[in-house]
């Protein structure tokens, strides 16, 4: 696997397979996440390859952070 930054910055490009190596779920996880239109906005890089911006990343893992109680 590849070695991202630390910070990983917004306009930095990760695979399927980088966000399974930091925890994110399969890649497979992420394919039925986008085929039921349940994922962020992705880049097609080639016919088999999809891609996403670090950025749109956090900003969906934002929008999905429930507060609990306070």
């Amino acid at each position: 696997m590849r070695q991202l930054p630390d910070p990983i910055p917004d306009d930095q490009i990760v695979t399927e397979a980088d966000l399974a190596q930091l925890g994110f779920g399969h890649r497979v996880t992420w394919g039925r996440r986008r085929k039921a239109g349940n994922s962020p906005s992705y880049i097609q890089l080639s016919p088999h390859r999809i891609a996403y911006r670090w950025g749109s990343i956090r900003v969906w893992l934002k929008e999905r952070t429930k507060d609990i109680g306070n």
